[in-house]
């Protein structure tokens, strides 16, 4: 996952892994290897004798015939499930792209910077942000600057709550009066690309020694006040009377998928929150190499205290990358696994049908020698193949509705019956179905009568 502390994950080879795994390999093969040895090995001589072994063995290996029938469509019916889901995610993550967040996410740079891990008090870290958005602001290659307290659709993004009543309002008994909100400078809605449906933006002028004000997103603006008439209405945060400015479109804060939800916005000037990440509009030309201003970036905060860390330096692109990690990770997980169930799947199908063939040539060059053509020889095989994978597709995919509900909560804008999934993966089984028949089929086709009854 993008995050800002790094993962060292070690996928170098392990011994006692690769230890475990011949072992295990070793006692499978043994284990499956023995059950038909022990199998051939019993052998009643006064049956075989009188001829009765024969008739015996067929029957054990119509039995065993079965057995080997059921773990083909059990192998199908996983395929069906872990391609389906693979399928969801997949389709998902194509969906989750298409949804436009609210904001603007190319072209910007984010710096994080804590002053208060220095001792700086509010009015120092106030003058310092201010100088260092001058400072950022003149290199070239920045086309503005502002900050905010928290990303939408980052890593840390939401969680932050604060009471807000609006003024004369009566909360019903239970009703959550504690919506989330972020800390920005000025200059923030223009950066993002948030559009303002109404009234005006933060200020400058907007500090502590001015009038409170609050910008409320349109989910707040129609709850609250469904006539439309917010603005100049006055909202009651932290127990200060904070008057409506502005209304800002719906952006998502915590995920792609979410429904908006009231979400305000304080002045920094006014409501100071020290750890801030600061946001840097990027010429076209720059925004095709923001990382060239790192170094730019970490240079003006060191002239403005040697001892402030600079943390975190990513663009926005990547910090909301993060929203799409699970339905990415989820495509590639189960799709791996799904392709891995599908190549087990075809191999044990083609085991199953050319075993089968191999037993049945008598039967066959019965058939063929009493006017059986080879056509209807080809569709006998098919006939036996399909209907081993049909079985198995129809328990996979009614395994994957019941077992799709638990994926709802990853995928946007998609049921967990997806048609165009489920008859996708219907369409892969099949023809891989027939791709692992042919051959089998074939030679079935190629079965010499009499040969075949000079054997038996």
């Amino acid at each position: 996952p993008p995050l800002p502390i790094p993962l060292d994950l070690n996928l170098a080879p392990d011994g006692g892994v690769m230890l475990f795994t011949l072992l295990l390999t070793l006692a499978t093969g043994l284990i499956f290897g023995l059950a038909p040895a022990l199998q051939g090995s019993r052998v009643d001589l006064v049956s075989a004798l009188k001829g009765q072994e024969e008739a015996a063995g067929r029957a054990r290996g119509v039995s065993r015939g079965r057995f080997r029938n059921v773990l083909v469509v059990g192998q199908v019916a996983l395929s069906a499930l872990l391609l389906v889901g693979s399928g969801l995610f997949i389709r998902s993550l194509q969906q989750a792209r298409q949804i436009h967040p609210g904001f603007n996410t190319e072209g910007v740079l984010l710096a994080g910077f804590d002053p208060s891990l220095h001792g700086y008090s509010t009015e120092q870290g106030l003058a310092f942000f201010e100088e260092l958005s001058q400072e950022l602001a003149a290199l070239p290659g920045v086309e503005s600057v502002t900050a905010a307290d928290t990303v939408p659709l980052g890593i840390f993004a939401g969680g932050q709550q604060r009471t807000a009543i609006p003024e004369g309002y009566e909360p019903a008994e239970g009703e959550r009066m504690n919506p989330e909100y972020a800390q920005v400078r000025e200059g923030y809605f223009e950066l993002m690309g948030i559009p303002l449906v109404a009234g005006r933006s933060f200020e400058a002028t907007d500090t502590a020694d001015s009038a409170p004000v609050i910008i409320v997103n349109q989910a707040m603006a129609k709850r609250f006040w469904p006539d439309g008439d917010a603005l100049g209405k006055r909202v009651s945060t932290a127990g200060e009377m904070r008057e409506v400015i502005g209304i800002s479109a719906d952006v998502k804060v915590r995920g792609l998928g979410e429904t908006p939800d009231s979400f305000f916005y304080l002045a920094q000037r006014q409501v100071y929150a020290p750890d801030q990440v600061v946001h840097l509009k990027l010429a076209p030309e720059q925004a095709a190499d923001p990382y060239a201003l790192a170094g730019p970036v970490r240079d003006v905060a060191r002239r403005l205290d040697p001892d402030l860390a600079v943390f975190d330096i990513r663009t926005l692109e990547e910090e909301t990358s993060f929203s799409l990690f699970l339905p990415s990770l989820g495509a590639k997980l189960m799709g791996g696994f799904g392709g891995l169930a599908l190549v087990l799947a075809t191999i044990g199908l083609y085991g199953v049908l050319a075993h089968a063939v191999g037993r049945r040539r008598r039967e066959i060059g019965i058939r063929m020698a009493v006017g059986a053509a080879r056509s209807s020889i080809f569709r006998l095989v098919l006939r036996f193949g399909l209907t081993l994978t049909l079985t198995g597709l129809g328990l996979g995919l009614v395994a994957a509705v019941f077992l799709g509900r638990s994926l709802s909560g990853f995928l946007y804008g998609l049921s967990t019956t997806d048609a165009l999934t489920y008859g996708a993966v219907a369409l892969i089984l099949v023809l891989t179905a027939l791709a692992a028949v042919a051959l089998p089929a074939q030679r079935a086709m190629a079965v010499d009568p009499m040969r075949a009854l000079r054997e038996e």
